[in-house]
């Protein structure tokens, strides 16, 4: 490795924490989408455990099919102004992007593994949140919000807690209750805090 790569990677290294310090991550806005979405699934299968709605295990599945559909839709429509941030700023943004693209498409796959393979689609919501604590502690660490770190150990206690309870209805109110307060309320603060910086 020469000197002069170094240097380079150095600066890079620089201009990604100073972008981080004088920004705020964008994206509370696909928070709430997600928030939306699972909110509603979970509002279903309660419905449909209770027989309040006359739904079957195979059309909610489908339901749920459809409002992920609907949720990765909504989210790349979204992504198009992305590219209207300054460089550093949108660069420190992209890698916040990435690391909650790829959390998605993770969580997307394993759920259709549990779909595909018969098992309790509960299991989503452990596995869900222990990924979305790695995705709030990366974007703590890149944009120095600590309150995030707090948001990230709240999804990892959701993910321990929901491994407990998987199999009881009261299961399903803790995870709407878990969904509405981490990922709604990381989603409107993250709008607040960018509306706040651009002025």
């Amino acid at each position: 490795m020469s000197a002069q790569s170094v240097e380079q990677d150095v600066a890079y290294l620089k201009e990604l924490a100073e972008a981080g310090v004088k920004g705020v991550p964008g994206g509370g806005e696909y928070h709430l989408v997600w928030g939306v979405v699972v909110a509603l699934g979970l509002g279903l299968t309660y419905g449909a455990v209770n027989g309040v709605l006359p739904i079957d295990r195979t059309t909610l599945t489908f339901c749920w099919s459809g409002l992920i559909a609907a949720g990765w839709a909504v989210t790349f429509f979204l992504s198009r102004g992305m590219g209207a941030k300054p460089e550093g700023l949108r660069f420190a943004n992209r890698l916040v992007a990435v690391t909650w693209l790829a959390a998605g498409i993770a969580m997307t796959t394993m759920w259709l593994g549990l779909v595909v393979g018969g098992m309790h689609q509960a299991l989503m919501m452990p596995i869900a949140s222990a990924i979305a604590g790695v995705g709030c502690a990366v974007s703590a660490t890149i944009f120095r919000l600590n309150w995030l770190y707090g948001v990230a150990v709240g999804w990892w206690v959701v993910a321990f807690v929901s491994f407990l309870m998987y199999q009881r209805i009261e299961f399903i109110l803790f995870s709407a209750a878990a969904i509405l307060i981490l990922q709604g309320g990381t989603g409107l603060a993250l709008l607040l805090l960018e509306r706040r910086h651009s002025r």
